[in-house]
């Protein structure tokens, strides 16, 4: 796993962007993002609230943004995909920024929003982001956190792909993934007793989710990697899965 070395990133919650579109939708966004602002005792450098017309210009603007809050992307009745929706051009396009994708469920109040905190861990750049990022923030509110689960999904393909990685040397790769996910989450200042690392069998995305219903987690981390237009769609992105089955919660995807 490569070292977590990003100092170009600006801190957690430092500039926030809000996208204003259906009101109850913004309501929402709005009032998570100020139960964490107080939860980690915060005050960001800049806010900006966008309402888009026309056009495709959102992306673009949230380069270098920490933090973007909006709806839980609305899924197609029909065909219950994500293509061509207003999410999924802002999650395939590269950006430096943390988006925080806001759930159905009512926010939390302040002293249990952190309390379960899930953290999707491999060995990707992205994933140590994501762990910096939840981080930071955690140990800002240590006493208000009662468990961090790592969680990491040993792919079940490894076992059916004779030209792919060898199951063995896929299961450390995961162990070293969690083992440095949680020593970064220690240097950060987050309790280690707090700490508890998993690792599954099966099919990534389903896994997390199931993990992250099972746990009841509060707050669900992922490092999200920058996938290509053309990428989008076809199935299998374990962020696009998770938003899907995860849809009242509040998930943070770091790049």
């Amino acid at each position: 796993m490569e070292e977590f070395k990003d100092m170009n990133r600006a801190g957690p919650l430092s500039r926030i962007l809000l996208p204003v579109d259906d009101v109850e939708a913004f309501r929402r966004a709005a009032r998570f993002i100020g139960t964490l602002l107080r939860a980690v005792d915060l005050t960001p450098q800049r806010a900006d609230l966008l309402h888009v017309v026309t056009g495709t210009f959102l992306g673009d603007l949230m380069k270098g943004l920490d933090l973007v809050s909006g709806e839980t992307p609305n899924m197609d009745e029909e065909s219950d995909s994500l293509v061509g929706s207003i999410a999924a051009g802002v999650l395939h396009r590269s950006t430096l920024g943390t988006i925080y994708l806001v759930g159905d469920r009512s926010t939390a109040e302040a002293g249990t929003l952190l309390s379960r905190c899930l953290i999707g861990v491999d060995e990707s750049p992205a994933s140590l982001n994501s762990v910096a990022e939840a981080g930071v923030l955690l140990a800002r509110a240590d006493d208000q956190v009662d468990q961090i689960y790592l969680v990491h999904v040993l792919d079940q393909s490894c076992y059916y792909d004779e030209d792919g990685e060898n199951c063995m040397d896929a299961s450390l790769t995961g162990q070293r993934a969690l083992e440095a996910s949680g020593n970064l989450l220690v240097d950060l200042g987050v309790n280690r007793q707090k700490i508890k690392t998993v690792i599954h069998f099966g099919k990534p995305g389903a896994i997390l989710a199931e993990e992250v219903r099972s746990c009841d987690a509060t707050l669900v981390f992922l490092g999200r990697r920058d996938r290509s237009r053309m990428a989008q769609v076809f199935p299998g992105s374990v962020c696009t899965e998770i938003i899907q089955n995860c849809r009242d919660r509040t998930l943070v995807l770091s790049s």
